[in-house]
């Protein structure tokens, strides 16, 4: 398994070895749940960010080698990084901190989730699997199913 902290800083360069600069993003599809590929901030002040996708990427170890580049604009890690997790009570469970994804498929599998500061160093970060988030306009819903279970003990109590 991967996290965004994997990649981070990579290097990337293209076919002849040139240096293209690092990655400094993940581009992903929120509905299918998929790292696309990489967010290339480039060394040079003049040229814009470029965008590498699991396609055209070569190599991964040490430095990330890809033979095509896109300057498409796409969903970035970032983008969702500011939101806030909610239940469907409204209640803000805490921001997507990093991103757990299969090493061979890219496929997300899920977010570790901050509630801040003090609230981690005390009880930790919580782990939420993919499957169970939507990403709406303005914050990314969790959908948390309880069992029958745990139902009735909520009712005993």
């Amino acid at each position: 398994m991967y996290r965004m902290r994997d990649f981070i800083f990579k290097e990337v360069i293209d076919l002849n070895g040139k240096n293209i600069g690092f990655v400094g993003d993940l581009v992903i599809d929120f509905n299918l749940k998929l790292i696309k590929g990489f967010n290339v901030i480039s060394n040079s002040i003049l040229k814009k960010d470029t965008n590498i996708y699991k396609n055209d990427i070569l190599s991964l170890n040490p430095v990330v080698i890809s033979d095509k580049f896109s300057k498409d604009e796409a969903l970035k890690f970032h983008d969702i990084r500011i939101m806030d997790v909610v239940d469907k009570n409204q209640n803000v469970i805490g921001k997507i901190e990093d991103v757990i994804f299969y090493e061979n498929s890219f496929y997300i599998k899920a977010f570790i989730i901050s509630s801040g500061l003090l609230y981690d160093m005390l009880y930790g970060r919580k782990i939420l699997s993919a499957k169970k988030l939507i990403l709406g306009d303005k914050n990314i819903l969790y959908r948390n199913y309880i069992d029958e279970e745990e139902k009735i003990n909520e009712y005993e109590n």
